[in-house]
């Protein structure tokens, strides 16, 4: 028998028994849909989260002051005992990256650089009032956060000024009194009224004394990232701040990010040389380039790994769904002994009959994959688009899903097929 002419036969059966072939359909269904929805919804989370920490500097080179090896003792990478970061309060101001390395790091690179954030980290807590509040809500103090920012700081926190402007260079050396508010901040001081907001002032009383702020920007409301929340924080030029605490304008540590459509292995390599050139008279220190993304790429094979161990629990049941195909072909073996008697007696073979009872098994489970590949699909996308992403099943899924429904057939299908193929023509005649 062709495979062909047994593809059709096993059609034509499945469709006398519509119901209990859709009953039996229903274990392969349920785990192949399983499987796409968990695949799917492990794509979404993965991308929002790569997306996420991209947009706070995922992509970024972290560049680092560390102690310099002492003779005989070794690069600190191999050597597990001391840390990759110097403390930052051991660090000398002689030795730390300084707005003068910046200023040479812009000019070196042009063009291939996209920014450089040389603060916004180590921010400290206050109140903050506005001292011309007309009522008693606006006049009472809140608590925030300050922090010291270089001019690439929005754009390379994904921090977007609704109203008014970012600080400027020009501000950061002038040492402008001016301040970014977050919309928190906005929202609880100026009721969300930006001509209120933009041009006053907010005093802001801290551990190093008052400070008086003008405002000249508010920041965007929380973008829905995984890692984006809203804050109440001002934003002031980081020579303001430094000024304020009384601290240098140095840097322990600063992050690089290369423009779109920079070799990023290339342009690392470039801004190792760069460090080393500036660090070669340094006794104590020295400084090294970490690449973030190949830890973004390590966390997404985590991620990726997860969802195909989640995914592997939840294809236990087609195991289920395979019993169930194994003892639906049984009795269906049963109830066909006398057709199997006849097609015997009038020539076909064991392998004939074989073949025709695993396509059968084969074509059930090919038409479950199928059907939990689109139950899947619609579930799977529907929640990654709840997480504000739109992720289709892995190609990789599919292909395995409908191979994996495929063997179900052919494992579960075969004892069926073989007990179907060994029986005797002449008792399979007289079986009523």
């Amino acid at each position: 028998m062709k495979l062909g002419e047994a593809f059709l036969m096993a059609l034509g059966s499945l469709k006398r028994n519509g119901l209990r072939s859709l009953l039996t359909l229903l274990g392969v269904i349920i785990g192949i849909a399983a499987v796409i929805t968990i695949l799917t919804l492990g794509a979404a989370a993965s991308q929002k989260m790569i997306n996420s920490i991209n947009s706070i500097g995922g992509s970024d080179f972290q560049v680092a002051v560390e102690a310099r090896p002492k003779e005989g003792q070794g690069d600190n990478e191999g050597n597990p005992n001391t840390n990759f970061y110097m403390d930052s309060a051991t660090i000398p101001d002689s030795s730390r990256i300084t707005p003068e390395m910046v200023d040479k790091l812009r000019l070196r690179f042009g063009d291939d650089l996209y920014g450089v954030t040389v603060a916004g980290f180590g921010g400290f807590s206050g109140q903050a009032v506005d001292p011309n509040a007309f009522d008693a809500l606006s006049a009472d103090p809140i608590d925030l956060s300050v922090t010291g920012v270089g001019p690439d700081y929005f754009k390379m926190n994904d921090k977007h000024v609704e109203f008014g402007r970012e600080i400027t260079q020009e501000d950061i050396d002038s040492e402008a009194n001016v301040t970014v508010i977050s919309h928190e901040v906005f929202t609880k001081m100026y009721d969300s009224d930006p001509q209120r907001a933009l041009g006053s002032s907010i005093q802001f009383d801290g551990p190093f004394g008052t400070e008086l702020f003008t405002v000249v920007g508010v920041t965007a409301g929380s973008s829905g990232g995984m890692f984006s929340f809203d804050f109440d924080e001002l934003f002031a030029p980081y020579t303001v701040v430094n000024k304020y605490k009384n601290e240098a304008n140095a840097w322990p540590s600063i992050g690089v990010r290369p423009a779109p459509g920079v070799d990023s292995e290339e342009f690392g390599k470039k801004l190792q040389r760069f460090f080393d050139a500036m660090y070669e008279d340094d006794a104590a220190a020295q400084v090294k380039v970490r690449d973030s993304k190949s830890e973004l790429q390590t966390l997404q094979k985590i991620l990726t790994m997860i969802s195909v161990v989640i995914s592997s629990i939840a294809g236990i049941s087609l195991l289920v769904g395979g019993i169930g195909i194994m003892n639906i072909m049984l009795v269906t073996v049963t109830e066909r002994t006398s057709e199997i008697g006849i097609r015997k007696a009038v020539g076909a073979t064991t392998r004939d009959i074989r073949v025709q009872f695993v396509v059968e098994a084969m074509i059930i489970c090919l038409m479950g994959g199928i059907i939990g590949i689109i139950i899947g699909t619609v579930f799977g996308v529907g929640g990654a688009m709840v997480m504000k992403e739109f992720v289709l099943p892995p190609v990789w899924g599919i292909i395995a899903s409908l191979l994996i429904s495929l063997l179900i057939g052919v494992f579960f299908g075969f004892y069926p097929a073989n007990k179907a193929a060994k029986l005797n023509p002449i008792d399979a005649l007289r079986h009523e």
